[in-house]
């Protein structure tokens, strides 16, 4: 009883390190030579690679992407043409 009493810390710590390690994964967004747009890194450790159009249009998915990890791509693009699209904001206003 006293082994399981102290491996419990250490399991609780395994998990929180593994859910934020999943929750920390940022989405890199780069531009192909046709003007599309590859998006990965959605899912830390996932070789998902999503493929948009530059209007934001999904073109293709890898085999190996989840409908959870297509949707984050698809968020991730959408943040970024919104964001490029953005007019720059004046300091001086």
């Amino acid at each position: 009883m006293k082994t399981l009493r102290a491996l419990t810390p250490i399991a609780l710590g395994l998990l929180t390190l593994t859910v934020a390690s999943s929750v920390n994964a940022q989405a890199i967004i780069d531009t192909v030579d046709n003007g599309n747009f590859s998006v990965t890194g959605m899912t830390r450790g996932s070789g998902c690679t999503v493929l948009f159009s530059p209007q934001g249009e999904l073109v293709q998915n890898g085999r190996s992407c989840s409908s959870r990890e297509i949707g984050k791509a698809q968020t991730a693009i959408n943040t970024y043409l919104r964001e490029q699209s953005a007019p720059e904001r004046n300091s001086d206003d």
